[in-house]
Parts: C-alpha cells; sequence; structure tokens
C-alpha cells in the first residue's frame, strides 16, 4: 500500500466527518443539546463558573471538565459548535489510532486501513461524534491506552506501559 493510500483514507473520514457535522447541525438535533447533552453543558458551565455543587455525581466528569475549558475563555454561547466540532475531531483522532494498533498488531497497511475506513465511516460512530456526549472522548482515550500498552509490550518501554 502506497503512503497516498493512508492519507486518501484518513481525508475521506475527515470529509465524511465534516460534511456530516454540517447536516448535523440543520437539524432540531443539532439545535441544541438534549438530555445527557444538556447535563454535560449544565456541569460544564457549573465547573468553568465554581459553582458545581457539594455532592455526588453519577456520571464521568472528565467530558464537562473538558467542556468547561471553552467556557472559561469565554466561548459558552457556542458551546454546542465547540463540542460537535471537538467530537468530529476526537473521532479522526480514534480512526488514527485504530490504523496504528492495526498496523502493529498484523504489520498490514491494507488491513489498517479498511479497519479505519470501517470505523471512520461507521454511522453510529459518527452520529455519536457529533452529538455532546463522553462516548467520542471514552473510545479516544481507550484506544490510545491500548496503543500505548501495545508499544510497552513491544519496545519494554515503562514509559510508554504507564501511558497506558
Amino acid at each position: 500500500m502506497k503512503a497516498y493510500s493512508v492519507k486518501l483514507a484518513f481525508l475521506i473520514i475527515l470529509a465524511y466527518g465534516l460534511l456530516y457535522l454540517l447536516y448535523f447541525w440543520q437539524t432540531p438535533l443539532g439545535q441544541m443539546p438534549v438530555l445527557d447533552g444538556s447535563e454535560n453543558f449544565l456541569l460544564a458551565n457549573q465547573i468553568s463558573s465554581g459553582s458545581l455543587p457539594n455532592e455526588p455525581f453519577f456520571r464521568s466528569m472528565l467530558y464537562p471538565a473538558l467542556l468547561s475549558i471553552p467556557c472559561s475563555l469565554g466561548f459558552s454561547d457556542n458551546l454546542f459548535a465547540i463540542a460537535s466540532f471537538s467530537g468530529i475531531v476526537f473521532h479522526f483522532l480514534s480512526s488514527l489510532f485504530i490504523f496504528l494498533i492495526v498496523n502493529n498488531l498484523w504489520n498490514n497497511r491494507k488491513a489498517a486501513i479498511i479497519s479505519s475506513l470501517l470505523y471512520g465511516l461507521y454511522p453510529p460512530a459518527v452520529f455519536f461524534a457529533a452529538e455532546p456526549l463522553d462516548t467520542t472522548v471514552s473510545i479516544l482515550f481507550m484506544l490510545g491506552s491500548l496503543y500505548c500498552f501495545f508499544i510497552a509490550i513491544e519496545k519494554k518501554s515503562k514509559k510508554y506501559f504507564v501511558a497506558s
């Protein structure tokens, strides 16, 4: 497989995600966060303003903490667009990790490209990437950890093992 095949595959994944995002923003679901998405936005605004209540939470707080960064910088009015766009970027990075993992395990670029395309163009994954949910971030961190674990085994590196 030539290097341009890899670049073309990732260009297709990125274009598909961005085109879906343009479509998604025109639908009723793309106009405002609903259910868990609105809960994530509420928590993000509370974190950025320092008004987070001192009580137990029933959800992971990493994603609202990440969303609180643009809120703290004054972009809370555009938080839905920022969350959707970053979700597509995280989805793209997850596809990249899939490529790296498959290529590392089987040393087969063709299988790695096909695997990346299968995930990158998988409609439910792209839908969840556009929604302000923690699913895409969780998948990204899980794949990143798995990749570091495989590199740690291959190189016998403690630094990658700790990162995994």
